[in-house]
C-alpha cells in the first residue's frame, strides 16, 4: 500500500481536489490551512489576535452553507433585492445573515469563528472597498469561497454592478 503523499501526489496527477480535515487543540496554537487558487494546501500558523477582530450579528439558517454579510443592518428596500440574489443561487432557506455589531450587542461573535462554528463554505461581502478589506484581512485563515460585492443600496440602482455580481457568483457555484 503506498503512504499518503504518493496518494495526494497520484490524485494530484489526475486532478482530483483534496478535502483536508483541519484539527485544531485548545491548549497548544492551532494550525490552520490556507488553501491557494489553484488548490495546492499550504500549512500556516494561525495567530490569534483579539484586537483585529470584527464581532457579527447572525440570524437566520445556515444550513445552506451561505453566510450574506452585509455593512450595516439590511433595509426594508433593500430586502427583495437580496432575496432575488438568494434565489438565483439556490438559497431557498435564506442562509445565514450577519452584519458588524457595534459593541453593544453580548450575542455577537467573531466573524471567522462564526464561519467555522456554522460551517459556512460560500460567503457574499455587501460593502464599501473598505469594509471589504477589512474583513478580507482578517478571514486570511478562513477556508471559504467569497464574492465581494457594492452594498445592496448601490446595486439596487446600477445594472453594470449586478452584472458584475452575476458574474462573480457563478464563477462561485462553479468552484
Amino acid at each position: 500500500m503506498t503512504d499518503s503523499k504518493e496518494k495526494a501526489a497520484l490524485l494530484e496527477q489526475m486532478g482530483i481536489p483534496q478535502w483536508l480535515r483541519r484539527s485544531t487543540t485548545e491548549h497548544s496554537e492551532a494550525s490552520a490551512l490556507v488553501v491557494d487558487e489553484i488548490g495546492d494546501a499550504i500549512s500556516q500558523p494561525q495567530v490569534a489576535s483579539s484586537t483585529d477582530t470584527t464581532n457579527v450579528l447572525l440570524s437566520g439558517n445556515a444550513a445552506s452553507g451561505w453566510l450574506w454579510l452585509l455593512d450595516k443592518p439590511i433595509s426594508a428596500d433593500v430586502q427583495g433585492l437580496l432575496t432575488d440574489i438568494q434565489r438565483s443561487v439556490g438559497c431557498k432557506d435564506g442562509g445565514l445573515m450577519a452584519y458588524p455589531d457595534a459593541g453593544t450587542d453580548s450575542s455577537a461573535k467573531p466573524l471567522a469563528a462564526s464561519i467555522e462554528s456554522e460551517l459556512i463554505t460560500r460567503l457574499v461581502i455587501f460593502g464599501n472597498s473598505q469594509f471589504q478589506l477589512d474583513i478580507s484581512a482578517e478571514l486570511t485563515q478562513a477556508a471559504v469561497a467569497s464574492v465581494k460585492t457594492l452594498p445592496l443600496e448601490e446595486l439596487q440602482t446600477s445594472a453594470a454592478a449586478k452584472r458584475q455580481l452575476w458574474t462573480e457568483l457563478k464563477n462561485l457555484l462553479l468552484s
